[in-house]
């Protein structure tokens, strides 16, 4: 929290967002913290006639379940009475309105019951990413993007936190409509559900595709489903992994074994394709071949089928 004091005050003021949601601090994107409700909690049955302090200290523990019960308890009680807690209970009919009211510390669990909470959070800093998200193509159903590293595909808070990959790809179409660069029938009407239809580890860049509504995002994961499966009705859909590996001499005797493979079967072709070696010089070898993982070194590997030590991704 003291840092974030002192990011603002040594804040230009046009460094700071106009809605005040984020700071752009020396590169790097800072939320500004903010309070929230979380998704409903549902109560599993062992706590069905518990008070509700004891459920949520139970099951919110700190330090790794480590804290003292009594102490847990202690402190949700203080969340409760403050109203940061709501609690509804099982839906009794079809015209029941089920909402969530005001809980109290000792109110007695039923089966079937919930609860949602307010949340102060304090989101994780990312590079700041205006304007610099490459956006590849876009259509009226879906957008691709080349996903820049370090940002993960979904944050912690679900792909709707203020620095969600999600959130700045919007703030990013938005800029755009307004200067006009693209305007489809209908889509500035509307605001944008954006849902990534797969996922890119954060450290992974490459090409994203994003449904502009969760109904198309899970129509574009079906065909890459297909896709991966080798399925013939994918329309060309192909996912390709590139990965920069570490030259040492495990990988050199891996690439010397199957350059000295004279003669590849068409089945070997799709486990290992070696490029021509006369397009690169002796110092720089491409090799395509499947990769594993070895749970022994908890690395993953390149798997062989010549009978050398297969090569390792440091």
């Amino acid at each position: 929290r003291k840092q974030h004091r002192n990011i603002g005050l040594n804040m230009k003021e046009d460094d700071r967002n106009t809605n005040e949601k984020y700071a752009n601090c020396n590169g790097l994107r800072y939320a500004i913290p903010y309070e929230t409700r979380s998704s409903p909690i549902y109560i599993k049955d062992r706590f069905v006639g518990h008070s509700l302090d004891f459920v949520l200290g139970s099951m919110f523990r700190r330090n790794r379940g480590m804290q003292p019960i009594e102490e847990a308890i202690e402190h949700w009680s203080s969340e409760i009475d403050s109203g940061r807690v709501e609690i509804r209970g099982r839906k009794l009919s079809k015209d029941d309105p089920w909402e969530f009211y005001r809980a109290t510390a000792k109110k007695i669990i039923e089966k079937g019951s919930s609860v949602r909470l307010q949340q102060h959070v304090h989101e994780k800093v990312v590079p700041m990413m205006e304007n610099k998200i490459n956006v590849l193509f876009e259509n009226e159903e879906w957008i691709s993007i080349n996903k820049p590293p370090g940002l993960a595909t979904i944050d912690e808070q679900g792909g709707c936190g203020i620095n969600s990959l999600m959130t700045m790809v919007g703030e990013q179409l938005s800029l755009s409509r307004n200067n006009n660069e693209t305007n489809y029938d209908g889509i500035q009407k509307r605001k944008l559900k954006l849902t990534p239809a797969h996922r890119l580890d954060k450290p992974v860049s490459g090409v994203l595709i994003i449904g502009k509504s969760p109904k198309k995002a899970a129509k574009i994961l079906r065909v890459l489903h297909q896709a991966t499966k080798g399925l013939k009705e994918t329309n060309g859909v192909q996912k390709v992994y590139l990965a920069r590996v570490y030259r040492n001499p495990e990988s050199m005797a891996l690439v010397k074994s199957q350059r000295k493979a004279s003669e590849i079967t068409k089945n070997d072709l799709d486990e290992v394709i070696i490029n021509d070696s006369s397009i690169f010089p002796d110092e720089i070898i491409t090799v395509e071949a499947e990769l594993g993982w070895d749970n022994r070194t908890k690395r993953a590997i390149v798997r062989n089928d010549f009978g050398t030590k297969a090569a390792m991704d440091r």
